[in-house]
Parts: C-alpha cells; structure tokens; sequence
C-alpha cells in the first residue's frame, strides 16, 4: 500500500471520514510513521539476514580517532563494526572499555577497537595508517510517510551508469522537506516500490542535477539499484519502509488503535489492538529464517552440547 492506500484503511478501522475535522490525512500520515517506528522496527531490528541493514563506509584519516554513527541508525545503534585494510582485507574491530582506551593513548597503530560513546565512536589505538576504511552495518530506521509524489512517474528510475556514477528518472521528485523540487546538493534516498520497500541508497548527496540525471559523489555504489525503483528526499516515502506487504494492513490497523483510544472508545480500540498485537508476533515468526529451505543444523544426541538446540542466525549474513 502507498499513503493513499494507507490513509483510507485507517480511515476504515477507525471508522472516521474523509472530513474528521481532528484527523486530517497529514495527521494519518503522522500516525502512520509513529506507528511504523514505535511497533515495527524492535521485530526488524531483532531479525538477522539483514532485514533493514545498511552499510556506512568512511575513509579513515591520520590522526582522526573519532567518526560519528550514522544519524539514520536505529537507536544510534550498529551491528557490525568492521575495518577494511588498504588490500581489501576486512577485519572485525571489537568494543573496548575506557580505561583500556586510557591504556592506548599515546601509541598510534592499525585500529582494531573502538570505544562506543553516544552517537560516535573513538578508534583505538590512535589511526597512523592510510589506506583504511571504516564499515559501520546498522538497521535503519524507518522513512516518514509523506504525501504521495503527482504522478506515478515522478521519481521513478529509468536508467543507472554505475561508471559515470549517474541515475537517470522520468520525472524529477519534489522534496517535501523543501517543497521544491530536487536541484543539486539535496540529499536523496533511492527505495523499492515492492517487495518490503528496501532503500537501496541511503542518504546520498546528489551533486549535480541536470535535466532529469542525477550525479552521486564518487565511491557511491549503484550496484542495488534497478530500473523502476524510486528517487525520493531523504526519509521521504509513500510507501512504509522496510515493512513487508503482508503487514500493511496490520500498520493502518496499529493507526488506528491510537485514533480510537484519542476518541475515547476504548472498548473498540482494545478490541483492535489485540488483533495487531497477534499480527506483530505473527511477523517476528516469519521475519526468520528468511529462506526456509535450508539444511538442518546439526545437534548433538548425547553431552554437553546437546541442550543448545535453538539456533539463531547471525546478525549479518
């Protein structure tokens, strides 16, 4: 479902009209989105084989210790803390403490630690080497749900050269934010029209727009993008992001519980709320595994390693 969509199931199991005077379909919209965040994103967010993940990679420089968290990182939280070495070779950087980073101070080396401090991170030991790149996976949090763009047209991909670094649409989109349309410098999102609605670039600075092709900064990877995806202002979509369709429904319904309970009819909106809650487990159960078939883990019959019987895939695969 887009916002159009969206809007009038919320109006349905609400059972509010078109012309509520307290709930217009910009205040839907808002309920849509808190919806999405609030009730949505802890199952996204638990669930391995990358539902929702995102890669940050960030040159390191000489003599800079401290790279901020992607400000789009669920709960400014990561995954996956990785450094890359000049060859190509990934290595895992592991979490330290304060005093161990005391203990480092003054002996500049190849990072391989980092201290976790609000919405950044300090590398340990202090960065002398060139060369190196910096790989934070994080679980994104969920685009706003704005307006639906004029024409299905708008935005929509119509070719991608992954060598000149440029993205070509049908139409140029307008960015909300602004309420303009997109000229060079805005900041875009590129997002799937099905599917879960994956966002394939995340916050990527569109460096030049000319006529309807938009150019990305060097590094940017293109490789995800299809034709027939859509260009849109960053955190803008009329679709709700990284939600399977099969749950669009259950998100009106979680909206509407809030415009029910608001409007003082509390028996409906309990009534409601159970269903969605059964709808939110019933999506953590089929978040994992994403494929089913897969070769069973093997368990031991008999010693100490018998009584882990539960697998769990890992964060990242």
């Amino acid at each position: 479902m887009d916002e159009v969509e969206l809007t009038a199931a919320v109006r349905i199991a609400a059972r509010i009209s078109d012309t509520h005077p307290d709930y217009s379909t910009g205040r839907i919209r808002q309920e849509l989105t808190d919806a999405l965040r609030t009730i949505f994103q802890e199952p996204i967010k638990r669930a391995g084989n990358g539902y929702g993940q995102q890669l940050l990679e960030t040159p390191l420089a000489v003599g800079t210790d401290v790279y901020r968290i992607p400000p789009r990182a669920l709960v400014a939280g990561l995954v996956t803390v990785e450094a890359a070495e000049p060859g190509g070779q990934i290595r895992p950087m592991v979490e330290v403490t304060q005093r161990d980073h005391a203990d480092l101070v003054g002996s500049p080396g190849e990072p391989n630690g980092f201290v976790d401090n609000a919405d950044f991170l300090r590398l340990v030991p202090s960065v002398s080497v060139g060369g190196w790149t910096l790989r934070q996976w994080y679980k994104l949090r969920a685009s706003k749900i704005v307006e639906k763009q004029a024409t299905n047209l708008t935005g929509k991909v119509t070719a991608v050269d992954p060598v000149a670094l440029t993205i070509t649409v049908a139409v140029l989109p307008v960015v909300l934010a602004s309420e303009s349309t997109l000229a060079t410098n805005d900041t875009i999102d590129v997002i799937a029209p099905n599917g879960s609605h994956e966002l394939h670039l995340v916050s990527i600075l569109a460096e030049d727009v000319t006529g309807l092709v938009i150019t990305v900064p060097a590094g940017t990877d293109l490789s995800r993008i299809q034709i027939g995806d859509f260009v849109r202002g960053e955190e803008e979509s009329e679709w709700p992001t990284m939600l399977p369709q099969e749950f669009h429904r259950t998100l009106a319904d979680a909206a509407a519980v809030v415009i029910l309970s608001d409007m003082g009819t509390v028996d409906k909106a309990m009534a409601l709320a159970s269903k969605v809650q059964s709808d939110v487990e019933r999506l953590k159960e089929m978040l994992e595994p994403r494929v089913r078939d897969l070769a069973t883990p093997f368990v031991p019959r008999y010693g100490v390693l018998r009584a882990h019987r539960r697998w769990t895939p890992p964060a990242r695969l």
